[in-house]
């Protein structure tokens, strides 16, 4: 007997279990990827989107520094908030190019911040070289000035070289209260000591405002920022595009089954 009489039909059948085996296994692939992508779309990218706008703008990166109360001036930290869920660590096996990027924008923020962090530092140790008085968080007797004073001058040196914020208010007045005398505006003390101090705290401030190597040092904090904005807008053209294709590429544990 002719055997390929016998195994045509059988191949016929085995081709028809495979071809339908895969089909069912492809099937429920592209189920499981479409419900990963959701979850990754509702845990992580929809909330990454969200928090770039909210903290990650141009200004933040310019106005960046802090002086909480009983901490020493730092820059104001910034975070998605999503870093630790397994989730975002996931998105290295799908969204490579973008985690690269990602990655780089963060140690370039990072670099950033210490530049501003050294600049507004460098400010207060000017402030109490020329005056003699201390800065501090809070007013605790006399000689001292408010790191909010130090903040101030840090943002006015980049409003002059071109940085986004409201004009500062320097309609300094000097004026005495309980027993010795205030430097501030209205509604608002800067710095406490002698009539001379406070006169010669004024004179410093505006001193230091003019200084080229401050404006020059302030020009390269916008000149970043604005670099750091781009790339963040890159960042968040690439996140929209990716939430709005409705696609996973690549692969990773939580597609196995």
């Amino acid at each position: 007997m002719d055997t390929s009489i016998l195994l045509a039909p059988l191949g016929a059948i085995l081709g028809a279990f495979i071809g339908a085996y895969f089909a069912t296994w492809f099937r429920e692939r592209r189920v499981v990827k479409r419900k990963h992508f959701h979850r990754l779309k509702q845990r992580i990218l929809d909330p990454w989107l969200s928090r770039l706008s909210e903290a990650f703008t141009v200004c933040s990166f310019q106005h960046n520094i802090s002086a909480q109360h009983g901490s020493p001036m730092s820059t104001v930290p910034r975070w998605l908030g999503l870093e630790k869920d397994p989730l975002f660590e996931d998105l290295q096996n799908h969204l490579t190019e973008l985690m690269q990027e990602w990655s780089e924008f963060v140690r370039e923020l990072e670099e950033h911040d210490k530049v501003c962090l050294n600049f507004a530092i460098d400010l207060k140790d000017r402030f109490e070289d020329k005056t003699g008085l201390q800065v501090s968080d809070r007013f605790e007797g006399t000689g001292i000035i408010l790191h909010s004073l130090v903040n101030m001058l840090y943002l006015r040196l980049l409003l002059d070289v071109g940085a986004n914020h409201t004009k500062v208010d320097e309609a300094f007045r000097i004026e005495e209260s309980g027993g010795a005398f205030m430097l501030g505006i209205p509604g608002q003390s800067y710095a406490r000591g002698t009539k001379e101090q406070m006169q010669k705290l004024e004179e410093a401030y505006f001193e230091l405002a003019q200084l080229p190597e401050n404006k020059d040092k302030a020009r390269t904090i916008v000149t970043n920022s604005k670099h750091l904005s781009e790339a963040i807008d890159r960042i968040r053209f690439e996140l929209r595009r990716i939430i709005e294709s409705n696609r996973l590429e690549g692969n990773c544990a939580f597609l196995k089954f």
